[in-house]
């Protein structure tokens, strides 16, 4: 949604999330769903293969854990701007203060994506 930004009320959207590649705006009691640390990112087939996240043809053929360093990601988002598959979380990503971020396969979307990004909170 183009008005993510703008708020309604007092109550601002506090991120973006895709889903099936559709941005949609979270607003604040949705972002509190899960557990502290977890945000959920959908990774298409060509930004796994991207990183090299696959391990095969099949569509689950992805490695469990994956580490990158925020500074590839930050270079991504750059370079691909909205079709880097971290633009929708690219806020919590630059206020992020580690160096290495760990992304965790989720193949039952527990998480409602493929994958999910752990910081410590």
């Amino acid at each position: 949604y183009p008005s993510c930004a703008l708020a309604v009320s007092d109550e601002r959207p506090v991120s973006t999330q895709s889903t099936m590649g559709e941005e949609r705006c979270l607003a604040p009691e949705e972002e509190s769903k899960w557990p502290a640390g977890i945000t959920p990112i959908f990774i298409t087939d060509k930004g796994l293969q991207r990183m090299n996240m696959k391990t095969g043809d099949g569509i689950e053929d992805c490695v469990e854990f994956h580490m990158i360093s925020k500074d590839e990601v930050m270079q991504q988002l750059q370079e691909l701007g909205f079709m880097s598959d971290f633009h929708p979380i690219r806020e919590k990503l630059k206020a992020f203060e580690g160096a290495q971020i760990l992304l965790a396969f989720d193949p039952e979307s527990i998480y409602e994506q493929n994958y999910y990004w752990w910081a410590p909170p």
